[in-house]
């Protein structure tokens, strides 16, 4: 019997495909071509804070690549609930698809375009000088900027994991490697 294994940096592999993965067609398609590359990816990962890097990661791909309205409207759930996990969103983003019928955004896909085409910088570039922002302009940016901090924690605390992974092999390591020079 011939045991399949996977070819090299398989791993890797995923991670740049559920990175670059882009809706082209429909949610559905989307959706179960991510949470393969999402099931492959999670074989890989053997401890549970490996998992939860895994899933975290995972989650900013898969709301990076959703269409942007599908994007506000799941970052604002994730603001109304804090605790919620990689299937509920997955679950909230299927319903909303159930409901709205999302499109592949066209053109580019650069956080750039989310920002030129957003409402606000109509209200900020008026030629009236009485314009203000209407309250759902504010309510945006407040999501905006609750998900960037979100994110900016999660990194932290990821890079935090990682510090003390390395410290923790470098000192295991240490004694070992002065008993082989000597």
């Amino acid at each position: 019997m011939r045991i399949y294994r996977p070819p090299n940096n398989f791993a890797g592999s995923c991670r740049r495909h559920l990175t670059n993965l882009r809706m082209t067609t429909n949610f559905s398609t989307y959706f179960s071509t991510f949470k393969e590359l999402l099931g492959a990816l999670l074989g890989y990962a053997s401890t549970d804070a490996a998992k939860t890097t895994v899933n975290e990661f995972a989650q900013t791909s898969f709301i990076d690549n959703c269409p942007l309205v599908l994007q506000q409207m799941i970052e604002g759930h994730i603001i109304q609930n804090p605790n919620i996990t990689l299937i509920q969103i997955f679950q909230y983003a299927q319903e909303m698809d159930r409901i709205y019928s999302f499109k592949p955004d066209t053109g580019p896909k650069t956080n750039s375009l989310a920002i030129a085409s957003a409402p606000i910088i109509s209200s900020f570039t008026s030629s009236s000088a009485l314009s203000q922002a209407t309250p759902m302009e504010i309510d945006n940016i407040q999501i905006a900027l609750n998900n960037i901090t979100q994110r900016f924690n999660r990194l932290e605390r990821n890079m935090g994991h990682n510090n003390n992974y390395n410290r923790n092999n470098n000192n295991n390591n240490g004694p070992r490697n002065k008993q082989q020079q000597r």
